[in-house]
């Protein structure tokens, strides 16, 4: 049985359509509820910590096509929103100018990271800091890149993370 099937996505054996490993995919970050305090129960960014501004969130998304490895050949982040617990996004975080492989997202041993992180600042003598908010760590599964979308609840101090899955055929 022949059957016709939209881009990124091929005939399989049970003559139904399927992801096509082979497919390239750029990763979107929609959007993020996130919980009024830290899982300790403190406040995300204390008063004299340090930080600029209010004890909220200041929120960021990214994606590191290796967890840990952020540069950008390998990783993509949407901007940082001060103090915000519904941040809205809708940036492109996958590594800019590239794809990520089906095969690759849907890996259950692949080593790609997709988190929410509260950006703490960056320092001369320490750097940049983030705190994380929420994870998202391989597999993801078919049908969110046959849908193009997907949103998880209850995930670490997310409420909500809504994530977009782009085919690029």
């Amino acid at each position: 049985m022949v059957c016709k099937c939209p881009p990124c996505q091929r005939c399989g054996i049970s003559g139904a359509c399927e992801i096509d490993p082979n497919s390239r995919w750029e990763v979107y970050c929609g959007s993020a509820s996130i919980t009024f305090s830290t899982p300790d129960g403190g406040f995300w960014d204390p008063r004299g910590g340090g930080n600029r501004d209010g004890v909220a969130p200041d929120p960021f998304c990214e994606f590191e096509s290796i967890a840990g490895t952020v540069d950008p050949a390998s990783a993509g982040a949407t901007s940082t929103l001060s103090d915000n617990y519904n941040p809205v996004w809708n940036e492109l975080i996958s590594p800019k100018g590239k794809t990520v492989l089906a095969s690759e997202l849907m890996n259950a041993q692949a080593r790609w990271l997709l988190w929410v992180g509260d950006d703490d600042g960056c320092t001369d003598r320490d750097g940049c800091s983030a705190q994380s908010v929420c994870e998202v760590k391989p597999p993801m599964q078919a049908q969110w890149l046959k849908t193009g979308n997907f949103t998880l609840q209850s995930i670490g101090s997310c409420r909500s993370l809504s994530i977009k899955l782009v085919c690029k055929p």
